[in-house]
């Protein structure tokens, strides 16, 4: 009878995981491209993508919709096009579509792989979907890979559970950078809780280029490093990563003219507006204060939403247990569930609408501590992520 070597007990559970990972992958790729989610930001990031060949905005509007029309069934052309009377605007008016642009080319990697692909012969409405599908799937690489310090074996199962949790599966039928800030922000958790803080500093700047709110994640990455690694407040990789991280959000803005803070909350919260640029409006705290009150009415009526907010809760009070364990692992993921609920929460306080494609990496590293407080490691797993030993600077 053949003896089973120690290759042999491993060799099986990766063998596992990767055949639950392209069959997760599968699923992703199929419900993204047989179910697309088709919205108005749908045109606003196709227009944006051919905005990079021509700066004619009748060129733009022209191809733009030719582009979608080409693509979905009439009902859907109608429903884009005549939805309501700022997509009647959009449709009826090239210099509208325009002027609305700034919204959109601030997402520059998102809106540059789509004219990349179009350039490669994709159709860009496919590819505003196809491209989310396949950043959800690297997504789901790296889930895979924070799992696999804790459950080598469990992997297998937990990881689709989170990818699913997170709404990670919604993202990929969606025209939108939010897939690709999930695998950003997710690729920055890893590099944190794996501790390889240099690699973490150098994504932090690059998200900025993905969405431009996300250097209030990068803020909180930051702060993280240097409560963590005290070491780290004496160095300039963190202060020169914020530096570079800031000099890019100014440039984005610059670059595309973005409309600004004030007039994406009035646009969004109070009415939209024909011409962004020259609009003169003002936001009062009434307006403020009303767009916090109905975005929670919203929230408490939502069942996804009500369970997000209880398993952050719930994953808070926990999160006490693992900062006060011996174990380093579990100490730095109790650090970033704080990073993750505390950009949560800022993030909805600048822009009180609560869209789970916002804060989907968010809430897989929630779900992730919730099992880590709700199972049993084996011994084994105990033995290689319970290592006794004080977080020192890398």
């Amino acid at each position: 009878m053949p003896i089973a070597s120690a290759n042999d007990s491993t060799s099986q559970p990766r063998r596992w995981s990767v055949l639950s990972f392209v069959l997760l992958s599968v699923l992703v790729l199929a419900y993204g491209l047989l179910n697309p989610k088709y919205n108005w930001d749908t045109i606003g990031y196709i227009a944006s993508a051919e905005a990079i060949s021509t700066d004619d905005p009748a060129a733009i509007h022209q191809a733009a919709y030719a582009a979608i029309r080409d693509h979905v069934s009439p009902a859907e052309f109608r429903a884009l096009i005549d939805g309501n009377s700022y997509r009647r605007a959009m449709y009826g008016s090239p210099d509208f579509l325009a002027a609305q642009l700034p919204f959109y080319q601030i997402r520059p990697v998102y809106v540059f792989t789509l004219h990349l692909a179009a350039k490669l012969g994709v159709n860009i409405a496919l590819a505003t979907y196809l491209v989310s599908a396949l950043f959800v799937i690297a997504a789901a690489g790296v889930i895979y890979l924070i799992l696999g310090h804790m459950w080598p074996v469990g992997r297998a199962i937990y990881a689709p559970v989170v990818l699913l949790a997170s709404q990670g599966l919604d993202l990929a039928s969606l025209s939108t950078p939010d897939a690709m800030a999930y695998f950003g922000c997710l690729l920055a958790f890893y590099f944190l809780f794996t501790e390889r803080i240099g690699a973490a500093l150098l994504i932090a700047p690059a998200l900025v280029l993905v969405r431009t709110d996300l250097i209030l994640f990068s803020g909180f990455l930051w702060a993280w490093v240097l409560f963590f690694y005290p070491g780290m407040r004496s160095r300039p990789a963190v202060y020169l990563s914020a530096i570079i991280a800031v000099l890019l959000y100014v440039a984005v803005n610059r670059t595309y003219g973005n409309h600004g803070w004030a007039a994406v909350f009035y646009h969004t919260f109070v009415e939209y507006l024909a011409d962004p640029a020259n609009a003169v409006f003002t936001i009062g705290l009434a307006d403020y204060l009303g767009a916090v009150v109905d975005g929670t009415a919203r929230i408490v009526t939502k069942p996804k939403q009500i369970a997000h907010v209880l398993l952050a809760a719930l994953c808070l009070y926990g999160a006490r247990r693992l900062y006060r364990s011996d174990a380093r692992q579990d100490r730095i993921i109790s650090g970033l569930l704080v990073l993750s609920v505390g950009y949560l929460a800022i993030r909805y306080l600048a822009f009180p609408l609560w869209h789970s494609r916002f804060f989907a990496a968010e809430f897989a590293v929630q779900t992730i501590v919730f099992l880590r407080l709700a199972l049993r490691l084996r011994p084994s797993e105990r033995a290689a992520y319970n290592v006794p030993r004080p977080i020192t600077a890398p």
